[in-house]
């Protein structure tokens, strides 16, 4: 909605967020959008490459919606995987299934039906107990011998986790940890690039910042004592960093123009470039969208994770 009104009335909007929808993206439509997010569309390229790169072709996909989310990364992805695969004789999708809210049982159900049809299977999972609950389906249904690999999409920046998904978060245990592991040497992760290691330093300046000016929050405003900083903050801080760029760039190529300040498509042209950010590279293109680095990360033969090779976005295309 915000964009459409900026689009209308030539007013500059900044969107920030760990990943937007790729509609964002369309500067037709939303000529004046500028955003650090990356478009989901780019996590679903990421993975053309890699087929490219291994010379796969059919896949499965398998997906779960978490509606209540404020950005349902996989609502978004299963659209973009829909129209990438479409349009590219390299990827064939020849089995597709939500899985929300699905038990181990039915989890089964659906890749015995499948494991006749494809030995790639892609999956966009938002909850760690979802990848381990699918991981647990596939070693039941013994699908996690060397003829299947298993490509799962995230945003997460952590990999498999601080506290790796194969690791029960149940009060009961149900002791399949160190089995789910092994099967996760099946596995590899498209990630976004982890955050910059000095992010611990900036969540402690971000939350020291809310008790001085011009916040200056007072009692129950303020974060209570142990709160952790939501990696949102550093988005939000590249976002505004990104914002101040390109209106400076814009006053200073129209010293002339008291309005120059506001005007949407001018200031959209000027977000070209990049810095690093809180957030990590920030490559900005002239469609106004980030230009991510993903990671493509597998268990190494430690059985500890690593990040086997990188897939970069530079003007508008995948290496």
């Amino acid at each position: 909605m915000a964009a459409t009104i900026g689009a209308f009335y030539n007013f500059p909007v900044f969107a920030w967020s760990t990943v937007l929808s790729a509609e964002l993206s369309n500067t037709q439509q939303y000529p004046t959008l500028a955003s650090t997010s990356i478009s989901t569309y780019t996590l679903v390229q990421a993975v053309g490459e890699i087929f490219r790169v291994f010379e796969w072709n059919e896949f499965a996909f398998f997906y779960a919606i978490v509606l209540d989310n404020a950005s349902p990364r996989c609502a978004y992805i299963q659209a973009d995987m829909d129209s990438y695969a479409s349009s590219n004789d390299n990827m064939t999708m020849v089995y597709k299934r939500e899985t929300t809210k699905d038990t181990i049982a039915q989890l089964r159900t659906a890749l015995r039906r499948m494991k006749t049809q494809a030995r790639i299977i892609v999956t966009c999972y938002e909850y760690p107990n979802d990848k381990r609950n699918f991981m647990a389906a596939a070693m039941d249904e013994g699908m996690t011998t060397n003829d299947y690999v298993y490509v799962f999409l995230q945003t997460a920046q952590n990999g498999f986790g601080q506290n790796p998904f194969w690791v029960s978060s149940s009060t009961t245990p149900d002791g399949r940890d160190a089995a789910i592991k092994k099967a996760c040497e099946k596995v590899l992760i498209v990630d976004l690039q982890q955050l910059p290691d000095n992010i611990d330093n900036f969540y402690e300046s971000a939350k020291a910042a809310m008790f001085q000016w011009p916040i200056n929050c007072v009692a129950s405003d303020c974060p209570p004592s142990g709160t952790n900083m939501t990696k949102q903050a550093a988005y939000l801080t590249d976002t505004f960093y990104m914002y101040a760029l390109a209106v400076n760039r814009t006053i200073r190529q129209y010293p002339n123009d008291p309005n120059a300040y506001r005007n949407g498509t001018l200031i959209h042209g000027n977000v070209i470039g990049s810095f690093n950010g809180y957030s990590g590279t920030v490559r900005m293109n002239n469609n106004g969208t980030r230009e991510p680095t993903f990671n493509v990360i597998g268990l190494d033969g430690s059985g500890n994770q690593k990040v086997f090779f990188i897939i970069e976005r530079k003007d508008n295309s995948t290496s």
